[in-house]
């Protein structure tokens, strides 16, 4: 017998617990992915997590789900609706990289992680925004404007997966996936409280675009630690793509035993860092949290003496960045995120002498920077020819048209709750200039409203 629940309930439930729901026939998938829309029409012209909502073959899909349940054939994933990050490539479906150069790049294929998510019938009804080439730990990028912190409009969420922690948070989505090198995985999850899992280098294949790349690792996000889990079983594995991904499988449980008796180690700074007042005082808190629950808490104070932290990580960074993209800079620069231009330029400036201290210290696995410094064939990237023989980004002058708004400050909010949003703000930095921005479009006839917002400051590294 069907269970009517409320619009606060779906919102709020777990994957675990609505493929539960739909295996006893108290809930369909349809009427999840209807719930799952509502609310995006409702909370994503604030927040701005999307770029693309694919509303109506969502609806198709969730019925195909139905009728699978009915006949007793779902897979693991069946009618689960999930956010793919616009970082990561699926054949013929838009993926911009956050990037105005990619503003129309559908690639030929699918990244090994998100094609067993939908493999696994998870439903793919939007993708979520990210900053340019997931550079930044937070979101906001020239094509997509600013995404929004749901607990507090404010606030960034974080980054690169920004949108999926966003969308997770505000409950759009039930599942998100991400990409982490330097923490845009952990930071976004941290910032929207919800849940995300960096896994180790080769539990989960990479995509060709990142051949070999031991610092980026795809993985889940998710609200709940059992839904992250049941995510990470269905992405990980050993393939093809990615010559180091993993032979043997692990299958994490849905539950874990106590964790008394336990030692764990913890460092406020690591060593390195200035923390904030309030981010120690609440770091001190979780820490009494494992108190409580019967752990050893031992503090401890990493020696990094002779090693130049954190330059060795940010020189391989830039170095990547100039190295996979450094060939579309001179034509792209003005249409560029300016930090990810500076990024381009610090890596075009390291030498053999300066990456070389790197190369000794670096895992051998590791890859200074990919070949192909003038562009990005290598990388399986689109790349067109001009006339004069220069390589430039394929990026067609046609396509969805720029809305021209003015800019507006948007007022607190509470998750998973109706949203209310306050009037502009005389002299918002928004409105200074046009909003060349994308909205996020759906695949049939609507589009979402999406309000130009002031950038974000604190535009620092990973």
């Amino acid at each position: 017998m069907r269970v009517a629940l409320t619009p606060q309930e779906l919102s709020t439930m777990t994957a675990t617990e609505a493929v539960a729901a739909f295996k006893a026939g108290t809930l369909s998938p349809v009427a999840l992915m209807e719930a799952t829309l509502a609310r995006i029409d409702a909370v994503n012209p604030v927040l701005n997590a999307f770029t693309e909502i694919h509303s109506k073959r969502a609806f198709d899909q969730a019925r195909a789900a139905e009728d699978a349940y009915r006949r007793g054939s779902a897979r693991p994933l069946e009618g689960i609706p999930v956010a793919i990050k616009d970082f990561h490539p699926v054949a013929g479906e838009l993926t911009t990289f956050g990037s105005k150069a990619f503003a129309d790049n559908r690639p030929t294929h699918t990244a090994p992680t998100v094609a067993r998510l939908l493999d696994a019938g998870a439903i793919m009804h939007a993708r979520t925004t990210t900053p340019e080439f997931a550079y930044a730990p937070i979101t906001a990028s020239p094509l997509w404007g600013v995404t929004r912190n749901p607990w507090s409009l404010d606030h960034a969420p974080g980054g690169s997966s920004g949108g999926a922690g966003a969308a997770l948070a505000a409950g759009m989505t039930m599942l998100a996936d991400g990409t982490d090198a330097g923490g845009s995985v952990r930071i976004p999850a941290a910032a929207c409280h919800v849940v995300g899992y960096k896994p180790p280098f080769g539990r989960n294949p990479l995509d060709r675009d990142h051949p070999i790349e031991s610092l980026l690792h795809y993985g889940p996000m998710a609200r709940s630690v059992g839904d992250a889990a049941l995510m990470q079983n269905v992405m990980s594995g050993a393939h093809g793509d990615d010559m180091c991904s993993l032979r043997e499988g692990v299958e994490l449980p849905a539950s874990y035993p106590p964790i008394a008796g336990w030692t764990i180690g913890f460092s406020m700074d690591l060593g390195m860092f200035e923390i904030d007042p309030e981010v120690a005082r609440n770091t001190h808190a979780a820490v009494e949290v494992f108190r409580r629950l019967g752990c050893t808490i031992r503090e401890v104070q990493p020696d990094w003496s002779g090693f130049d932290l954190p330059h060795p990580y940010l020189r391989y960074w830039e170095g990547m960045a100039a190295a996979s993209l450094g060939g579309m800079l001179d034509e792209w620069r003005d249409e560029m995120d300016p930090y990810m231009v500076r990024i381009i330029e610090n890596g075009r400036a390291h030498s053999a002498e300066t990456l070389s201290p790197l190369q000794h210290r670096a895992r051998r696995d590791v890859p200074l920077a990919r070949p192909d410094p003038r562009g990005l064939q290598r990388a399986g990237l689109p790349v067109a020819r001009r006339a004069d023989g220069r390589r430039r980004a394929r990026l067609r002058r046609g396509g969805f048209s720029r809305q021209r708004q003015a800019g507006s400050r948007l007022s607190g909010l509470e998750p998973l709750l109706p949203l209310q949003h306050g009037k502009p703000v005389p002299g918002d930095r928004g409105a200074e200039r046009p909003d060349r921005r994308r909205p996020a479009h759906r695949d049939s006839d609507r589009r979402a409203d999406l309000r130009r917002s002031e950038r974000l400051p604190g535009r620092g590294g990973l």
